[in-house]
């Protein structure tokens, strides 16, 4: 500055422009000299970009962009018609009409001293993320423009009276406007458009007149405030998506009359209120292959057998009680959500589904409460072990000609009536067994398939049958007695020798009146044992530190039982631990270093007094997080975890 002053200069030059060092840019109009090199660019490309650029209004380098310019650098024949425009994310309140003059460029005398004539070509107008309140009647003369987007300005419905009228339209954008009450029917009018986006509006009715689109193959109305889709118009249209989340939807989407929708590709009604997908018994979807219908109220799907190209459905948070039928017969399904339902069983036939490699469950009654912990492939695996081979037909038809008349009727024993199914699965549940007979067995060690998986739930067992079980040891993995009159007292203990299975893997006593596990971890001897489910029961006191008996364990399952108390030691090593519904008033802070990454613990519905009830209620994550803090650098130095933990 002291050289400024020195030379002559004073302080004329003042302090310098990080943004224009150079002095490039007028004060007064920062974007003119940008504004000027994008027009002149613009009249050989055809294309027009002065989005963000803060303009409260077209500015006039622009408006005379093909004038006659001594100092352009370009000759005259390079230049060509406007036929893209895009002025999103400004400041435009309105849109002068000298801008978009309302004449038929047609029929106008190109020496007329007016402007305009630039925006006679256009094909494509984007608007969006403006402040504009209405448009220029002079924007209905574009017969030429195919795509317009007008999203996220303030466009009340009075805007379709301008924008209807744009004959040649394919592609119309009016996200998050203030359109509201019922779309006018002279929608209509657009028998060009293909995709019409109307989504984050307050529109509670659309017109039959969409039948009129006949070319529409993209239809979003999400998050406004309808009621209902007029599907009785929209089930000839050609549509390939329909997305009508987040609105008010209610009863059945589809009426009965409407039994197909022939092109569907993609279907959005996530968080409504439908009861129903559809009136009809069937609705034929053969192109679908996104279905999405979480957080509604729907308590059944269609047959959805005719469903072939589907891939992905989501039903989160719904009050379906059933695969819908028909599921077992999409070959091509991968993704499937069924979280938060009210499904209870499960078709074995689930696991010949060779594409599906997501199936969610959780959070479902399942009677079978395993599955809830078993990612897709594991839960397949245990399915597929229970499907039954597929037997000759020709076979059955000789069978039942050689000994319809032949043969005196008889009742088979309970021992011809078991048959291994496919994966080694030998399934006598729910046949009032009370013991099982060595005697029963030996045909089947004889056979070439090895039992792998014996089910025994729903009999009348009152321990376990040890003698049986030791012939099946050295090929027993899934072994499964729930709901089993079992009590484990000192006077009917369920266990009163030894038994070894080494490899045993899951292991089911839910609902078997258990009231400890202590001659179990005595007698039964199973080192490969990763799944323990005992929920169900009438187990108290302290829970059990299983890992001391059964090293590999990593789930363990003790829901619905009273036990009162838990210790780290009982718990460490554990990936899944279940003690919802049960007495426990206390947990120890020392769990909140396993880390959620390690052992997950459901703990709902207990009489906590620490943590409370509002930190249990966030989850297993929240309540290791909450115990973590309560632990003194004090007893993390006795624990000799300070510098492994990390924690002060």
């Amino acid at each position: 500055m002291e050289n400024n002053v020195k030379y002559g200069l004073g302080e004329a030059l003042g302090p310098v422009d990080p943004i224009d060092p150079f002095g490039q840019l007028s004060k007064s109009e920062p974007n003119k000299r940008v504004l000027k090199n994008r027009a002149a660019a613009a009249r050989t490309s055809g294309h027009l970009n002065i989005a963000a650029m803060g303009l409260k209004e077209i500015p006039e380098e622009v408006l005379n962009m093909y004038d006659f310019d001594p100092e352009s650098e370009g000759d005259w024949y390079e230049s060509v018609d406007l036929i893209k425009f895009i002025a999103a994310d400004n400041e435009f309140e309105s849109l002068s009409d000298a801008v978009f003059l309302d004449v038929d460029f047609n029929i106008m005398d190109m020496d007329e001293n007016a402007k305009g004539y630039q925006f006679g070509g256009l094909e494509v107008l984007d608007l969006h993320g403006n402040m504009l309140t209405t448009l220029p009647k002079g924007l209905r003369r574009l017969q030429r423009l195919r795509s317009l987007n007008l999203s996220h300005n303030q466009l009340d419905v009075e805007a379709f009276e301008i924008i209807t009228e744009i004959s040649a339209l394919t592609d119309l954008k009016l996200v998050n406007n203030k359109l509201g009450g019922s779309l006018t029917s002279t929608i209509g009018t657009l028998s060009k458009l293909e995709v019409l986006d109307l989504r984050e509006n307050g529109l509670t009715e659309l017109p039959n007149a969409l039948s009129d689109l006949t070319t529409l193959r993209i239809l979003n109305v999400a998050e406004n405030q309808l009621t209902s889709i007029p599907f009785e118009a929209l089930k000839a249209l050609p549509l390939v998506e329909i997305n009508a989340q987040k609105n008010r939807l209610r009863g059945h989407l589809v009426p009965a009359s409407v039994t197909r929708l022939e092109t569907l590709q993609i279907l959005n009604v996530t968080s409504n209120f439908l009861e129903s997908l559809s009136l009809g018994e069937t609705l034929e979807l053969p192109n679908l292959q996104q279905l999405s219908i979480d957080a509604n109220r729907i308590k059944a799907l269609p047959n959805i057998s005719t469903w072939k190209s589907l891939l992905t459905l989501t039903a989160e948070d719904n009050a379906i009680g059933s695969l819908p039928e028909g599921f077992l017969q999409l070959e091509n399904i991968k993704v499937v959500e069924f979280t938060g339902n009210n499904i209870t069983t499960l078709d074995e036939k689930l696991s010949l589904l060779e594409n599906l490699i997501s199936f969610r469950i959780a959070n479902n009654p399942l009677r079978e409460r395993k599955f809830l912990t078993m990612d897709t492939d594991e839960l397949k695996r245990v399915l597929r072990g229970r499907c039954e081979p597929d037997q000759p037909e020709a076979e059955e038809e000789d069978g039942s000609v050689q000994t319809e008349f032949t043969l005196a009727p008889e009742s088979p024993t309970t021992a011809n009536a078991w048959r291994i199914k496919s994966g080694g699965v030998l399934d006598c549940s729910s046949t009032d067994l009370a013991s099982l007979d060595p005697a029963d067995l030996e045909p089947f060690l004889a056979s070439s398939t090895a039992i792998k998986c014996l089910y025994l739930h729903h009999n009348c067992f009152h321990s376990l049958p040890v003698v049986s079980l030791s012939l099946l040891s050295h090929t027993l993995t899934d072994l499964d007695f729930s709901h089993n009159p079992f009590s484990s007292t000192p006077t009917t203990p369920l266990l009163t020798t030894p038994l070894s299975l080494p490899h045993l893997q899951n292991l089911t006593l839910s609902s078997t009146g258990l009231t400890t596990l202590e001659h179990l971890q005595r007698h039964l001897s199973a080192p490969n044992l990763t799944f323990l489910d005992v929920s169900n029961n009438r187990l108290m006191g302290t829970l059990p530190h299983i890992r001391h008996s059964y090293p590999s364990l990593i789930t363990f399952l003790v829901s619905d039982n009273q036990i009162d108390s838990l210790e780290f030691d009982a718990v460490c090593g554990l990936q899944v631990l279940d003690v919802s519904n049960n007495s426990i008033s206390f947990l120890p802070p020392r769990l909140g270093l396993l880390g959620s990454e390690g052992t997950a613990g459901a703990g709902n519905r207990n009489c906590f007094r620490v943590p409370r009830w509002q930190v249990v209620s966030k989850g297993t994550e929240a309540v290791l997080e909450w115990l973590k803090n309560r632990i003194t650098a004090e007893e993390l130095r006795e624990w000799g975890v300070v510098e492994e933990e990390g924690v002060n």
